[in-house]
């Protein structure tokens, strides 16, 4: 496991004719080696990167969202965030688990990278990224 912090949220901006015209609504994580000076870019959805961006810069969106649920709900069960991994991508998709405790048990839950990244940011928990070969 590598472990990287958030770095910044980018707008991908195209320039060239691309007939996909969701391509430019698309937001860019990078998530930076803390020991190192790589960086790994994951594209998300527009809506997640946004809220990314704002908790990042130390703002609120003007609602709560689902992050702030998930977030909220650990809190009041008790259950506790270790890790948030992300994977090596397969067929051109990066996958996200998220390592929890519940009673002193782990568990291990299955996300999309980009609401796991949310929830880390809101949790402050670092986040991870595991490279298969």
């Amino acid at each position: 496991m590598i472990e990287v912090e958030l770095q910044d949220v980018v707008v991908r901006v195209t320039t060239d004719d691309a007939p996909d015209p969701n391509r430019e609504e698309l937001r860019v994580v990078l998530l930076r080696e803390r020991e190192g000076l790589r960086l790994l870019p994951i594209w998300i959805g527009r809506f997640e990167g946004d809220l990314l961006a704002l908790q990042n810069a130390g703002q609120a969106p003007p609602r709560r969202v689902m992050a702030d649920l998930m977030a909220r709900l650990l809190e009041v069960t008790g259950a506790r965030v270790d890790r948030v991994g992300i994977s090596a991508p397969r067929d051109k998709t990066f996958y996200a688990t998220i390592s929890t405790r519940v009673g002193g048990k782990p568990q291990e839950i299955d996300a999309r990278p980009s609401d796991a990244l949310n929830l880390a940011a809101r949790i402050g928990r670092r986040s991870s990224w595991r490279r298969t070969s």
